[in-house]
């Protein structure tokens, strides 16, 4: 099944999907709603984490599903950025779950981390989140947990690391703000990308949170927070580039529009993702690294 126009096949895309519920904002200007392909792109970002994380030693056969998919309860709640290539190709994925006001720590993804488990350190990551959980509430903000990174082997040493990492970012300003966190490995440079657009240690009480070894996913994991509203200043002018693309990406949802979205006029067929401009995808400076993450 052909899902992208033919002069696209080689071109790489940023796609949005929708969560299994909720509202998708009419600042989203080509919305279409087709359940089977939603599901087709979700499966596609789980089977490149099953074959990334598999790679790594992250995880082990064990872990996937019969056709190789890494599957995890988050993944129905949440938003996916995805970097499509070809005929609905995902070759880069990340996840984006907003959660309810009023969260609590126990509810989170990080509560079961190795990190939340240590008698030493246990106390302060949930001090230091529900501070945070609390300050979102307080600033209108969602509270959001960021996870589910990786690249294709053969477009890590390209712009996307930093091209999902920044729409995800804009992704967050589009839906009114966030404060959140990421689990991240310190494989494949990831956390020093976060950390270079603006992701921050967890504090506790003016202590920071050191990063931890997790025997889950056997690799050395870091803990960030990030502010949608307080990215590194030197990327400021990027994120609003691109604000301007991320409006016109394909949004795919994947149930009944009057249920799922708000569908401006003008949206595109179903089952087909437009055929966008190549200046409409700001291209970032080069880099070596890939974000890859294991939560």
């Amino acid at each position: 099944m052909q899902l992208i126009p033919a002069l696209a096949v080689e071109r790489r895309r940023i796609v949005l999907l929708a969560p299994g519920s909720g509202f998708v904002p009419e600042v989203f200007r080509k919305v279409q709603v087709h359940k089977t392909l939603h599901q087709s792109l979700v499966a596609g970002a789980q089977r490149l984490r099953g074959h990334v994380y598999l790679s790594d030693g992250a995880i082990e056969q064990r872990d996937l599903s019969q056709d190789g998919r890494h599957v995890q309860d988050a993944d129905d709640k949440s938003w996916f950025v995805l970097t499509v290539r070809g005929a609905a190709e995902v070759v880069g994925c990340a996840r984006y779950r907003p959660h309810a006001p009023h969260v609590q720590f126990d509810e989170l993804s990080v509560s079961r981390s190795a990190l939340a488990r240590s008698p030493l350190w246990g106390q302060r990551l949930r001090a230091a989140v529900q501070a945070d959980i609390t300050d979102a509430h307080h600033r209108r903000l969602s509270y959001v947990e960021v996870g589910g990174w990786a690249l294709a082997s053969d477009v890590r040493c390209t712009t996307e690391a930093l091209r999902i990492a920044l729409s995800m970012y804009t992704l967050a300003r589009l839906l009114n703000g966030a404060l959140g966190i990421t689990t991240v490995t310190t494989r494949h440079h990831s956390c020093s990308i976060l950390r270079r657009l603006g992701g921050r240690s967890l504090l506790d009480d003016g202590v920071e949170l050191p990063s931890y070894f997790d025997p889950v996913y056997k690799c050395e994991m870091e803990i960030l927070r990030f502010d949608s509203a307080s990215p590194n200043p030197r990327f400021e002018s990027w994120l609003d580039n691109f604000r301007g693309s991320l409006m016109n990406v394909p949004v795919i949802c994947g149930g009944a529009a009057r249920e799922w979205c708000a569908i401006p006029s003008g949206v595109a067929p179903a089952g087909r993702l437009p055929n966008l401009r190549p200046e409409q995808h700001p291209a970032p400076a080069p880099n070596n690294g890939v974000l890859v993450h294991a939560g």
